[in-house]
């Protein structure tokens, strides 16, 4: 069996109704297919890089769990007919897991496997921290470089 993360963008406007029928939809599928879903997670309402479908904000759910390949074919479909969902992407975590032995790592919260959920989380949360002290850098980086990119167009130019 292997183990998947999906991670899916629901519309803000959403109800919680309509929530609630997409969880229970997703978790049907994925037991459908004799999987094993081995935790949600909703990281809230945030604000997204750019529109998407004319939405600036969406709200985050990060499901991961344990099934076969044909399981990622359904959950995906069903992610794409639904209206509530904006955006979505599977990621195949693992092409072999011990369902029970990930159960315990996670119920224990000691071994935690380097996804790009958690990347994306990391990120998110150092973003939201941002400060003047964080612009500093950037600001430097940007200064050094200027010099280099004006001698570049220079070149460019003597080239033509």
């Amino acid at each position: 069996m292997r183990e998947y993360e999906t991670v899916f963008l629901v519309r803000p406007d959403a109800s919680e109704s309509e929530l609630a029928d997409l969880h229970r939809r997703l978790e049907s599928i994925i037991t459908k297919h004799n999987g094993t879903l081995l935790f949600k997670k909703d990281w809230g309402k945030r604000e997204m890089a750019y529109p998407i479908r004319k939405y600036r904000q969406a709200v985050y759910h990060h499901y991961d769990y344990a099934a076969d390949t044909g399981a990622i074919r359904d959950i995906e479909r069903s992610l794409k007919l639904s209206d509530t969902v904006i955006r979505f992407l599977t990621v195949l975590i693992s092409n072999d897991v011990d369902v029970e032995q990930r159960k315990k790592e996670l119920a224990d919260g000691g071994v935690k496997l380097e996804t790009a959920s958690s990347v994306l989380e990391d990120a998110v949360e150092s973003s939201d921290s941002t400060s003047a002290d964080a612009a500093a850098p950037a600001a430097e980086v940007s200064a050094n470089l200027e010099p280099e990119v004006s001698a570049l167009q220079t070149e460019e130019v003597k080239d033509e």
